[in-house]
């Protein structure tokens, strides 16, 4: 076993949804350690098995990543239909993070191999570096 302490940036616009209110979509001040794990082994989740099935024979744990230098923005996407019934069209609220934002987290490797360089994370599956491993 190994354990690594490392940077994440991100190389494009991250896209994720920590909370979801009415028309509002955050981001959260962490990335979470489950996600990190499944974009740091390269797992694509069966819905048919639960999260730890899916990770069963993954080489890295990681923990939550903690914000180093992160930039946020939102945008409105309009029109995005309510669920009234009644047709109404209304505005969306979303925030993401920008290209270059960077984030700490510890990974801790089960066969003492160093971490991928590059992994895709995110709604969108954004591009980011692990930069200081």
């Amino acid at each position: 076993m190994k354990l690594y302490r490392a940077t994440l940036e991100a190389k494009g616009y991250l896209h994720f949804y920590a909370t979801e209110y009415l028309k509002a979509t955050r981001v959260s001040d962490l990335l979470h350690n489950w996600a990190l794990m499944f974009a740091v082994n390269d797992v694509h989740g069966n819905p048919e098995l639960t999260h730890l099935e899916n990770l069963r024979r993954a080489n890295f744990y990681c923990t939550a990543a903690t914000q180093k230098v992160a930039n946020r923005r939102t945008y409105l996407r309009n029109p995005v239909p309510e669920d009234t019934g009644a047709g109404k069209m209304g505005l969306m609220e979303i925030e993401y993070y920008l290209p270059g934002s960077t984030f700490q987290l510890h990974i801790l490797s089960r066969d003492g191999s160093e971490p991928p360089t590059l992994i895709l994370y995110g709604k969108k599956r954004v591009p980011c570096q692990m930069i200081d491993v």
